[in-house]
């Protein structure tokens, strides 16, 4: 009898042991089901968020802050983890796909507001060159249709696309005159005059879109392509001081192994490039520039 009573025990222990043993095992699963198909899901939105970078940086809509978030995403750990489940870790990888869950998120809403801008723009674009229509230049405080932190890169892209004579100066669009009206020989003799001192190897006169006015470089260099280099070097510059509150850039100069370029003003309107030897004054140099952009600018006044 008491043997009888003590198998009845041992099985019951046994049959106790197996259901909690099944009940774990239970819980594991349905754990590792819901964690797996989260993780999937998480997988999924990471797919379509790369996606949204991709377009986005094509229409020229930078998502670093995106991307960012992106690269801190991984699901390959959590995934293998997920494999070899414990329940006494069952806190903290709920808490880790929870993280990975918000950062996601995190970076759709990002780049749906960046869609959103991308689809905005050729309003925004209208309304720019609407505004030009009506004065000489526009300042982002102007541009009350677009939201503020959105302004300095629509007038930027702007500047870029549009085929009317303007120049980014700083966080300011400006118009651009007309260079036709302008005397060819008087504009050639200021340059001649600056290349004719002798220490000054060559240079051209453009307007502040890179448009050629005057150029006499060495044989073999493209105006158009020096022009375009100076224009963009000038907006890059002025943008870079406008950041740093630095004030108005009145000269570049690029110091190169084989000589020296510097692109100066030439009043609101126009460039000088000046070509100079590695070992030439600057002090000459910019004094000359100085001088023949101030005839420059009286000439294009006259305009």
């Amino acid at each position: 009898m008491e043997r009888n009573e003590a198998r009845e025990d041992d099985l019951k222990g046994t049959v106790d042991s197996l259901s909690s043993m099944a009940e774990e095992l239970g819980n594991k699963v349905a754990l590792a089901e819901s964690l797996h198909a989260r993780v999937k899901a998480v997988e999924s939105k990471v797919s379509q968020a790369n996606r949204m970078v991709k377009e986005c940086t094509e229409a020229g809509v930078s998502p670093f802050e995106e991307m960012e978030v992106l690269y801190s995403i991984s699901v390959a750990p959590i995934s293998n983890r997920i494999k070899s489940l414990r329940l006494d870790e069952a806190d903290s990888m709920k808490a880790e796909v929870s993280r990975l869950e918000v950062e996601i998120e995190k970076a759709l809403l990002g780049l749906k507001k960046k869609k959103g801008v991308l689809s905005a723009w050729p309003s925004w674009n209208k309304g720019i060159e609407a505004l030009l229509k009506k004065q000489d230049k526009i300042d982002p405080a102007m541009l009350t249709g677009i939201p503020p932190e959105w302004r300095p890169w629509a007038m930027e892209r702007f500047v870029g696309e549009t085929e009317l004579p303007v120049v980014l100066e700083g966080n300011r669009i400006s118009k651009l005159k007309s260079m036709k009206g302008i005397s060819k020989g008087d504009i050639d003799g200021v340059l001649e005059e600056m290349v004719g001192t002798g220490r000054i190897l060559g240079g051209a006169i453009l307007r502040r879109d890179g448009l050629v006015i005057s150029s006499r470089l060495a044989e073999g260099r493209d105006p158009s392509k020096v022009a375009a280099m100076g224009a963009t070097a000038m907006q890059k510059a002025e943008s870079a001081s406008e950041a740093l509150a630095k004030g108005e850039v009145s000269y570049i100069l690029f110091n190169a192994a084989e000589g020296k370029q510097v692109i100066a003003k030439a009043g609101a309107q126009a460039l000088i490039i000046a070509i100079i030897k590695p070992d030439e004054d600057l002090g000459f140099v910019i004094l000359t520039i100085k001088k023949a952009g101030n005839k420059v600018s009286e000439l294009i006044e006259r305009l």
